[in-house]
């Protein structure tokens, strides 16, 4: 409601906040939106005046030139969830080269394990790029290095984090890869191996702000964790049958 979502918006300026938003993912959506307030709901939201560079908005699917020019004006970055678009079929694709025309920062996210499975950022890269290429019918649109870039540099800038490079005074994160692992050979061409090859499994070891996440592939508490997981599944399934 519109009470909500001005009430979201004044508590994330007080607590200096993001807001995570899901837009204009489905054509559905869009429709409805137009159908009881008369505009886009991009349109809508510049009205009440939710957006601002707080913003993520997830997916974006279906967004007029008019609606990527609003989220250009108010700095509102976009977070593409490819694999999600595709497995739940929403019927069209992130115009990216609408949203870089406009200078709208976009970077990449799994959605969730309901509609991604796996969470692999690295497939998530390889997804994006060949959707957008298949979508735009333009084998040349976002080759490797650009789309590493958007995974990895274009989340820091829009977290407002100096990270994504090593130099005195940026965060201390570093992930470790095992340079042997079949997907990253050859390695004549790393950039390209780890967008249209690599997942998960090349990762060996992962620092974030200077803390080891995961060393060696494993992380701490693995097996319990895994367990855990496997247990609430289950505890899940039989209690509603």
């Amino acid at each position: 409601s519109k009470d909500s979502l001005e009430w979201i918006s004044e508590l994330a300026n007080e607590k200096d906040v993001r807001i995570h938003f899901h837009l204009s993912e489905t054509e559905k959506e869009n429709k409805d939106c137009i159908k009881k307030y008369g505009k886009s709901p991009t349109k809508y939201l510049a009205e009440i005046n939710f957006l601002s560079n707080r913003v993520f908005a997830a997916h974006a699917v279906y967004l007029s030139e008019k609606d990527v020019r609003l989220l250009s004006n108010h700095n509102v970055k976009v977070v593409s969830c490819p694999t999600s678009n595709m497995k739940l079929c929403v019927g069209s694709a992130l115009n990216y080269p609408l949203l870089k025309k406009h200078k709208v920062l976009v970077t990449l996210g799994t959605d969730s394990a309901s509609s991604n499975n796996n969470l692999d950022m690295f497939e998530e890269m390889k997804f994006f790029s060949l959707l957008q290429k298949f979508y735009h019918a333009n084998p040349v649109l976002l080759p490797a290095k650009e789309t590493f870039e958007i995974a990895s540099t274009n989340a820091y800038k829009a977290l407002g984090l100096n990270g994504g490079k090593i130099e005195e005074g940026a965060l201390a994160d570093i992930v470790v890869l095992n340079a042997k692992n079949h997907y990253l050979l050859p390695t004549h061409n790393l950039i390209s191996n780890l967008v249209y090859s690599a997942n998960g499994s090349v990762v060996e070891t992962v620092i974030c702000d200077g803390k080891i996440l995961m060393e060696c592939g494993k992380v701490k508490d693995e097996d319990k964790i895994k367990q855990d997981g496997i247990n609430a599944i289950k505890k899940l399934i039989q209690e509603n049958g």
